[in-house]
């Protein structure tokens, strides 16, 4: 039953990852990375590197784009208090002309427009798209502040997380030597049958705190990876 059970569990999971990667339903699946692998690279996130910058979180790059455009409003309403100036230019050819025609075929002009009335609505507006720039700049560096406390935790959940795995790998291989020495004592009958299901449980609840650590452990590293986006991705 238990076998069937993990099977299954098995199965939903590779079903989940089908839905997240946007495959069919009947789409094979083949796993290249190792699990070795993917720990080692948790394992190294769990220093801080030099290029690891929070400036790649794409909140952060969000929020620079939004300080970039509420600049340029700036200047965009400070623009249109500027005079306009525009030439133009004009051919014209008669059909039927008259025996006498003064008006000439070409014609080039300018004019230039001076806004003298909406000096008072410019202003007000020039104010209102330094409010919003200001009110970007703060939301900016509360958000720095915000991701420079997620980076903190986030590291210290990695590091907490390693020291656990760390434990549990070693438990689990004396869990497993100690297994392995009365299985062989039961064989010779040195040990009774409870003493080896005893080993046995212990044994197989090792296992289940590593396996629960590597998770710990995994979950770990990506949440310090969204901190920085793609930043991970590309080293």
């Amino acid at each position: 039953y238990s076998v069937k059970s993990v099977e299954r569990q098995i199965e939903i999971a590779y079903n989940i990852l089908r839905l997240h990667t946007g495959l069919g339903a009947d789409a094979d699946i083949e796993l290249t990375d190792s699990l070795d692998g993917i720990m080692g690279k948790m394992i190294e996130n769990k220093e801080a590197k030099p290029g690891y910058d929070l400036h790649n979180n794409i909140d952060m790059q969000l929020m620079d784009t939004q300080l970039e455009i509420a600049k340029r409003q700036i200047k965009l309403e400070q623009s249109a208090g500027l005079p306009t100036l525009a030439g133009y230019y004009q051919y014209t050819e008669k059909l039927l002309k008259p025996e006498f025609d003064i008006s000439p075929k070409n014609t080039m002009g300018l004019t230039l427009k001076i806004p003298v009335f909406s000096s008072g609505m410019r202003n007000a507006r020039v104010k209102q798209a330094r409010i919003r720039m200001e009110s970007a700049e703060n939301t900016k560096e509360l958000l720095w502040d915000q991701l420079q406390i997620q980076e903190k935790q986030a590291r210290y959940n990695l590091v907490n997380a390693w020291e656990q795995f760390a434990n549990q790998n070693q438990n689990i291989e004396v869990s497993s030597k100690v297994f392995g020495m009365i299985s062989l004592k039961y064989e010779q009958g040195l040990v009774s049958g409870i003493d080896l299901i005893s080993a046995s449980n212990n044994y197989v609840s090792a296992q289940n705190n590593y396996i629960s650590s590597v998770l710990q452990l995994l979950q770990a590293g990506l949440e310090l990876e969204k901190l920085y986006s793609e930043q991970y991705n590309n080293k």
